[in-house]
């Protein structure tokens, strides 16, 4: 699956050499919390790309990531998510968890939904209890 991901995106965005770096962060943040400069400067020496242009591919990325994270958040719609009721976040996180396995993912669809109705969790556990979703 991740394949498949990594392609669309080396297709609309990366080049050569950041499609390999983005495999190999995806391959080594598997085992290790962050990535670090030991792991960068292995990555340039076995790919021969200089720690400059890996940092600039990681600055990219970072740019990539925060505007994947905040795609659909309107400067409209971003300032009702301080009308958010207190615990929709977390809710909503759990819920979308029907969508992905990533908590990052879960939690910028939970914010997309929140940004529109900030009660939006509330109200689809309403319309669930009322189309009897919860019963077998």
């Amino acid at each position: 699956m991740i394949l498949s991901k990594l392609k669309v995106l080396h297709h609309n965005y990366l080049d050569d050499n950041e499609l390999q770096f983005l495999s190999f962060m995806h391959s080594y943040l598997k085992s290790n919390d962050s990535i670090d400069s030991k792991a960068i400067s292995a990555f340039s020496k076995e790919h021969n790309v200089s720690k400059k242009e890996v940092q600039k591919m990681i600055f990219k990325f970072v740019s990539l990531f925060v505007n994947f994270m905040t795609h659909g958040l309107s400067i409209k719609n971003f300032s009702n998510l301080s009308k958010m009721k207190k615990g929709q976040l977390k809710i909503g996180i759990k819920v979308e968890y029907e969508h992905t396995s990533k908590k990052c993912i879960s939690r910028k669809i939970a914010l997309d939904h929140l940004a529109e109705i900030p009660d939006y969790y509330d109200r689809l556990e309403k319309m669930e209890k009322e189309a009897g979703a919860d019963e077998d």
